[in-house]
């Protein structure tokens, strides 16, 4: 089969072919959103970077924004910036790889009127550069899929094959698919959670606990079948063995729960609660089944779960982010394709 799509210079196609105006601080986003009025066909993106922010938010900040402009699906790039932010568009410049790119200086360019009215003219350019481009035929003859889910559940993982093979049907094509099923216990997925947590623990200290918090799905599940709760254990004592951590130093509980029905226990906010009364001052909670952070990671347990322990009597809970878009974890992703790809289908 094949796909009608925007080859870039490196070698990558794009399925859309947009321009992106994009601010590289909180400060830049009036003038971005004022040329997206101004111009609707262009996709504009807006974000709370600030000068604010820590040495952490800003590696965050330079990657997300340098990997949206690098995305094959953006034909040409317009950065926005302020002039005294420490993530300026000259940082964010020399990331972009061989496609149309220019940056504004709101300092250096007259204000932020002077600015919006020049960056209407370049994105202008820019959609009539887009514009001449035409969409080549891209064959495809396998198909990868690896839903980010490091444990198997019918609820998560099976859901995103059932789509898949719903959409394939639909589309009368049935190429090469590879499934990756899970890899809750790949050495590398193992490895790269137990790094996270021990560079965390240099920089920051050791807690009096460390807890990791599974997503709960109903017991229900596991009695009708689901391996979740048995892949969940395996990861999480895979990691543990690999820290060398003592059964008191570690928990594994459960958070998510919706509805009455019990789900697997016991659950992380209870057990936070428990904790704090029994003594415990200090823990630290990962989240090792999300293989990004979203608001179940960054306000229920950061914030809610924090709030909770507080007032329950404990000083401090701090987050082990997840492993977002780290180097490791994008060596795994790319480990578990070439695997998928060299067996047919993923053992993982």
């Amino acid at each position: 089969m094949e796909f009608l799509g925007y080859k870039r210079a490196n070698g990558t196609f794009g399925t859309r072919n947009h321009v992106l105006v994009i601010s590289s601080v909180a400060c830049a986003n009036g003038v971005v959103e004022a040329i997206g009025r101004a111009l609707p066909e262009v996709v504009t993106v807006t974000h709370g970077y600030g000068c604010g922010t820590g040495p952490q938010d800003l590696s965050v900040s330079y990657r997300t924004l340098t990997g949206l402009i690098n995305h094959p699906n953006v034909g040409a790039a317009l950065v926005i910036g302020l002039g005294c932010e420490t993530l300026g568009t000259a940082m964010i410049m020399s990331s972009i790889q061989d496609k149309p790119a220019e940056c504004l200086v709101i300092q250096e360019s007259g204000g932020s009127a002077a600015t919006t009215k020049k960056g209407i003219e370049i994105a202008e350019k820019f959609l009539k550069t887009i514009d001449k481009q035409k969409r080549v035929p891209t064959p495809v003859s396998e198909l990868v899929v690896g839903p980010l889910y490091p444990q198997f559940s019918g609820t998560t993982t099976a859901s995103i094959y059932d789509g898949v093979e719903a959409a394939l049907q639909e589309l009368s094509w049935q190429p090469g698919l590879h499934r990756i099923e899970k890899y809750h216990d790949h050495p590398a997925w193992v490895e790269a959670i137990a790094e996270s947590i021990r560079n965390y623990r240099a920089q920051y200290g050791t807690a009096e606990k460390l807890i990791f918090s599974l997503h709960g799905i109903p017991q229900r599940y596991v009695r009708q079948g689901d391996p979740y709760q048995q892949q969940c254990e395996e990861s999480v004592r895979a990691v543990v063995q690999s820290l060398g951590l003592s059964e008191g130093e570690w928990l594994l509980t459960y958070q998510s729960r919706v509805g009455r029905e019990p789900w697997l226990q016991p659950y992380t906010d209870i057990t936070l609660e428990e904790l704090a009364k029994s003594g415990v001052r200090h823990v630290q909670v990962l989240c090792p089944g999300f293989a990004v952070d979203c608001l179940e990671t960054l306000e229920e347990i950061a914030m809610q779960n924090r709030e909770l322990f507080e007032e329950a009597g404990g000083d401090k809970l701090e987050y082990i982010p997840a492993l977002n878009d780290s180097d490791a974890h994008a060596r795994l992703m790319e480990q578990l394709v070439e695997e998928a790809l060299d067996r047919g289908q993923s053992k993982y």
